[in-house]
Formats: C-alpha cells, sequence, structure tokens
C-alpha cells in the first residue's frame, strides 16, 4: 500500500509549538496517576514531544486500492477557511486578511485538482477538492473554480447519495448559486440526517422564495434540534415574524 504525503516529513514539531507541546507533556504527567519513567525520557531529560495525530484517507474509489493520502495540514488549511470563506458573501473586512486566504486557498485548490482529477478519485478526495473550490468561487478567484466545484461535488454525491456534509455543500452551492429550489431537496436530505445548519440555509433558501411560512418552520425545527442555541434560534423566529427578509449563517 503506497502512502502519499500533502507536506514533507520533518522530525519534531515546528520551533513555534515547541514550548506549547512541551506545556502539555508536562500539564499530562501532573494529573496522571503513573510516574514518569527513565524510559519516556529522552537523553537530554526532557520529556519527548507529542506528534499531532495524522488523518489519511484513501486517494480511490475502488475498492481494490489500497493507497492513501495524508491530509492532515490540508484539512487544518481548508478548517481555517471555512469561518470565513464557506458561504457567498465572503466574512473578510480586513483587506490583508483576505488577500491571504485567496493565496492559501489558490494552493489548496491546485494540490487537491491533481488528485481529484483522477476519474477513479475517492468521495473523500473530492469532497476536500469540492470545499477548496468552492471557497475559490467565494474568494473570486479562479475562473474555473464554480464549475469545478459543482463538477467534484456530482461526483461524490454519486458515491455517497445519504452523507450529510455532501448534501449541506451542495444544497448550499446551489442555493447561494441562485437555484434556490434546487438546493431545497439537498438541504432537506442534509437535515434529516441530523445537519443542524441545514434548518437555517433552509430557511435562507425559503426567504429568497418568499414562503416565510416555510422559513419558519424550518427555523422552528432548528430550535428543536440546537436546544443548546435556544436563544439564537428564538431570536431568528422573531427576526422573520418581524418582517425580516434574511437570516445570517
Amino acid at each position: 500500500m503506497k502512502r502519499f504525503t500533502l507536506y514533507p516529513l520533518i522530525a519534531g514539531l515546528l520551533i513555534g509549538s515547541v514550548a506549547h507541546a512541551n506545556d502539555a507533556m508536562m500539564a499530562s504527567a501532573l494529573s496522571s496517576p503513573t510516574p514518569m519513567t527513565a524510559a519516556s525520557v529522552n537523553h537530554t531529560g526532557a520529556a519527548p514531544l507529542m506528534s499531532a495525530a495524522t488523518v489519511s484517507i484513501p486517494l480511490y474509489a475502488s475498492k481494490g486500492k489500497t493507497d492513501t493520502l495524508d491530509v492532515t495540514e490540508i484539512d487544518a488549511k481548508i478548517a481555517a477557511l471555512e469561518e470565513k470563506a464557506r458561504h457567498y458573501p465572503t466574512r473578510y473586512e480586513d483587506k490583508t486578511e483576505r488577500r491571504s486566504a485567496e493565496n492559501r486557498v489558490k494552493a489548496l485548490v491546485k494540490k487537491l485538482d491533481e488528485y481529484a482529477a483522477n476519474p477513479d478519485a475517492s468521495f473523500e478526495v473530492l469532497m476536500r477538492a469540492m470545499k477548496v473550490n468552492q471557497m475559490a468561487r467565494n474568494l473570486d478567484v479562479g475562473a474555473e473554480s464554480a464549475l469545478k466545484a459543482g463538477a467534484y461535488m456530482r461526483r461524490a454525491i454519486a458515491l455517497k447519495a445519504t452523507d450529510m456534509e455532501a448534501n449541506f455543500w451542495y444544497g448550499c452551492m446551489l442555493a447561494e448559486g441562485g437555484g434556490m429550489k434546487e438546493g431545497i431537496p439537498y438541504l432537506n436530505k442534509a437535515a434529516l440526517a441530523g445537519s443542524q445548519k441545514a434548518y437555517v440555509a433552509l430557511a435562507r433558501a425559503y426567504l429568497s422564495l418568499n414562503k416565510r411560512d416555510l422559513a419558519l418552520k424550518s427555523l422552528e425545527n432548528f430550535k428543536k434540534v440546537n436546544t443548546a442555541e435556544g436563544t439564537l434560534a428564538q431570536s431568528l423566529i422573531d427576526d422573520v415574524r418581524a418582517g425580516k427578509s434574511d437570516v445570517p449563517w
């Protein structure tokens, strides 16, 4: 079995994280009833640094192929971008921060497109390639990003038609591109599969179609499944009842 990595392996951790890792190790040692032995200490007398858990995904959809791809770093970068670039319009207010995000997403697109271009690319590869291309589209970088994101998404859905995350992303992609009616079935699938945020996306889509009653129903369902944020849900409901024609993500 071959194993690929998206970044070079390094001995140890980056300098900036050394102090944090050592602190974490010491805290663990202090709270643990198991004493530190000579075997757990390196030749300098310091506790060894703990390496972060790696995340590996299958490269290919075919079951007979077992090659994997290490996406530990790529997943961390995607998660950092999703906070402000998952939806359109994006949430960047600082120009420097946005420019940095544009450069990072372009690098991710280039890297993941190489793997997703394979006709036998796995669901996991396609989802990551879709996400970065969709965020590139949201950031207005890459002339073909929207087309590629749609193509990867359709291939991913074909592999796992009931996947919660895939249906949520596809529903949002269609709705934010103007296809509210087309996106609603996918958002419904995501909601039924357990996605709480899909209810808010449904409310947005219904409001865009002037279906306020259905939007309110979606928000009521959001309140039921998300008891931890009942105050937020009720606030969104009150806004819609007061005549507001949009709700925030």
